[in-house]
């Protein structure tokens, strides 16, 4: 197979964080903001294009930043899901660190991490770890150590959730 080879931009991004749709169209990776701030970037390697696709969302401060890890991006590029801490408790001063899953075609950011009754689940300085999407961005997982996602969990330890966000 052969090697593609084009001219080489640094966009500062953290590399190690990087994730490629199914088709190789879709490029994601986190790079280093000029508000000195992480932001997730979408790439599409066909026109050339970058898009930021971690823009406000459900329970987001004005103060936060990507966290710049795992970055999956559905098969077509329409979903892609990331962490985000934000501060939550400005009286308080403290951060959550939630999962979003970004719509791209319909211009919504949903939280991943939620009740199942779409109750906002708050541990400080705490919050959840995504874990992966599926290849249609229907599925994602995460970890979480909150107390109150499912009833009846008093183990304290962080246990491993799967949301369906779309059918």
């Amino acid at each position: 197979m052969p090697l593609t080879t084009g001219a080489s931009q640094d966009v500062g991004t953290d590399g190690a964080s990087s994730s490629l749709s199914a088709d190789g169209r879709y490029l994601t990776f986190n790079r280093y903001s000029s508000n000195a701030t992480w932001q997730t970037v979408l790439r599409d390697r066909t026109t050339g294009a970058d898009e930021v696709v971690d823009p406000d969302g459900p329970n987001m401060s004005a103060q936060r930043s990507v966290n710049p890890g795992r970055s999956p991006v559905s098969a077509d590029g329409r979903y892609r899901a990331f962490e985000c801490w934000c501060q939550r408790d400005f009286a308080a001063g403290y951060g959550h660190l939630g999962v979003y899953l970004r719509d791209r075609t319909a211009g919504t950011t949903t939280e991943v991490d939620v009740s199942a009754a779409g109750s906002i689940v708050d541990v400080p300085w705490k919050g959840a770890e995504l874990g992966g999407m599926s290849q249609d961005g229907s599925l994602v997982s995460f970890a979480s150590a909150a107390p109150d996602l499912v009833e009846g969990d008093t183990n304290a330890m962080a246990d491993v959730f799967t949301r369906r966000m779309h059918s």
